[in-house]
């Protein structure tokens, strides 16, 4: 190859490379910028999700917590109702057992 062919190769090579090549390579570098854009804003909303996910856990803890008490509190309250229950049961009795040897007729 002499020089001329070698001159005219190289700018045939250098418009090949303006024309089809450096345009890809510019709109491959828009693309990377405006990923590198959209990849920002993610990692914005992923750490605005993940900070409102630890606020709602300890919401969340808060409230099974006080739900927890209040379960405990009905179950108390549960136990003494059934404990009231049997004693009111057992003095009715008692008062229908007294009545029933002094000879009064007690209504229901």
């Amino acid at each position: 190859m002499n020089d001329q062919e070698k001159k005219e190769f190289i700018q045939i090579f250098n418009e090949g490379l303006e024309k089809l090549i450096l345009p890809e390579i510019t709109e491959i570098k828009t693309d990377v910028k405006t990923l590198r854009v959209d990849v920002s804003e993610l990692n914005s909303g992923v750490t605005e999700i993940k900070g409102a996910l630890k606020t709602h856990k300890q919401e969340f803890r808060s409230f099974v917590t006080s739900f927890d008490r209040h379960i405990k509190i009905v179950e108390s309250l549960q136990q003494e109702y059934l404990a009231l229950q049997s004693k009111v049961s057992r003095h009715e009795k008692w008062i229908s057992e007294i009545a029933e040897k002094v000879g009064i007729k007690l209504e229901t």
